[in-house]
């Protein structure tokens, strides 16, 4: 995910919107800065049911992610930009140094992370959110 640092004042809760993905759908908390997608869910305790992230990335790519500080095992979902649900994954949290990247099996434009085992769905659903 990179080395970026959150700006001065940088606080502020993110904006947020709902994804779903079949039946099932989740509030989010949107990060589409570099600092907000670098920081995801790191130093979290808990994250309550039918809660997470989503990523907003410039370009559609293999966006790796990482473990490193975050404390929940996750699902994370990989939406391409006519948002196919092109790869799941659960992730548990890093424990080791250097903790590993993990790269999506195709190229995605938004990344969905919701507890582990909440996500039901399979690759090539749809999701669908505004913001």
């Amino acid at each position: 995910m990179g080395c970026e640092y959150a700006p001065q004042g940088s606080s502020d809760p993110l904006p947020q919107t709902t994804v779903k993905i079949g039946e099932q759908s989740w509030e989010v908390e949107i990060a589409r800065e570099p600092w907000e997608r670098q920081r995801g869910l790191m130093h979290r305790d808990s994250l309550g049911s039918g809660k997470g992230m989503f990523f907003v990335f410039q370009n559609e790519d293999f966006h790796e992610f990482w473990m490193q500080n975050t404390f929940l095992p996750l699902d994370v979902i990989w939406i391409s930009s006519d948002k196919k649900v092109v790869d799941v994954q659960t992730l548990q949290p890093c424990k080791e140094s250097p903790c590993p990247n993990f790269k999506p099996n195709q190229k995605a434009l938004f990344v969905l992370e919701v507890n582990a085992g909440e996500f039901e769905g399979k690759e090539g659903d749809i999701a669908t959110w505004k913001y």
